[in-house]
Parts: C-alpha cells; structure tokens; sequence
C-alpha cells in the first residue's frame, strides 16, 4: 500500500511541476495563449496527456485486496478534500468563482491540484465545488480502474494457461 501512495503522490508532484512550468511559460507569450486558448484541440491535448499519466501511474500500482484499492481511492481524496474544506469553509462558495490562487485559504487546495484545475481551466467549465470534488476523485478512479485490471488480467491468462497445459 505504502507503494502506491508513493507512486500516485511521485506522479503527482511531476504533473504539478510540469503544469506549473507549462503555464507559467504559456501565460509569458501572449501568442502561444492565444493559440491555445483559441482552439479547442489545443486545450484538450493537456487534458488527454494528464489522463493519460494517470492511467500510466495505475499500472505502476498493486491493488491486491479490496482494503488497498479503497485506501487508493480515499487517502487521496481525503487530502484534497481537507484542502477544499478549508478553501470553503474560510472564503465560502464565492472563493471557488474567484479563480485559481486568488484566494490564502485555497492555495493548499490551488497547488495539490493544480493538474485537475488546470485541465478545469482549460476545458473552460464553470469552477464550482462539484467541479472540484469530482475532479478530486477523478485521477484516483482511473489509477485504480488500471490497477484493479492488472491482478484480473493476470488471473485470466494464468487460467489460459493451466487450461493449454
């Protein structure tokens, strides 16, 4: 279990990271912005490429029981969700309209989700608290969906296997 926290949290500062670079270099050329947010193409690529690291940390991690795969998908959640509790809590509904790093009390929540945010961002939805929470649970749904497929995957072809021999 300590494996698959450290993987999806390692995976996690490394889109952060990646993120925080890309935008801040995006938002110094006006042209570059321009280009991306002009285009719907464009600011679905982010997007994609971040489901995808996701699914790609999933197989990374090792879901044996029911109890690892619940502690994949709560302990991350419980930390954003403490994050956006406070974030509301402290500056209300109206916090989350403001946008992102406009507000003290939602920076923790601002920069531990800073991937799921700027893919919110980019997609252009409205930011409301049901936007931050399903994208709170999104990332940890589809690592453990991979995850999940692997012991199953695994089980099928041991079968397939028994049953040539």
């Amino acid at each position: 279990m300590r494996n698959n926290l450290l993987i999806f949290s390692l995976a996690q500062l490394l889109l952060i990271l990646i993120y925080a670079v890309v935008l801040i270099y995006l938002h110094l050329s006006p042209t570059l912005e321009g280009a991306v947010y002009g285009h719907f193409f464009l600011r679905l690529i982010p997007v994609v490429l971040t489901l995808a690291i996701y699914l790609i940390v999933g197989r990374f991690m090792n879901v044996r029981t029911l109890t690892d795969g619940i502690l994949v998908l709560v302990i991350p959640a419980l930390v954003w969700g403490i994050c956006l509790a406070m974030a509301y809590f402290s500056g209300g509904a109206e916090g989350f309209v403001r946008g992102a790093f406009r507000s003290l009390w939602r920076f923790p929540a601002d920069i531990t989700m800073l991937p799921q945010m700027a893919a919110v961002s980019l997609l252009r939805l409205k930011q409301t608290t049901a936007v931050y929470g399903a994208s709170a649970i999104i990332p940890q749904c589809l690592a453990l969906l991979t995850a999940a497929r692997g012991p199953v995957t695994y089980r099928r072809r041991r079968s397939i296997r028994r049953r040539e021999n």
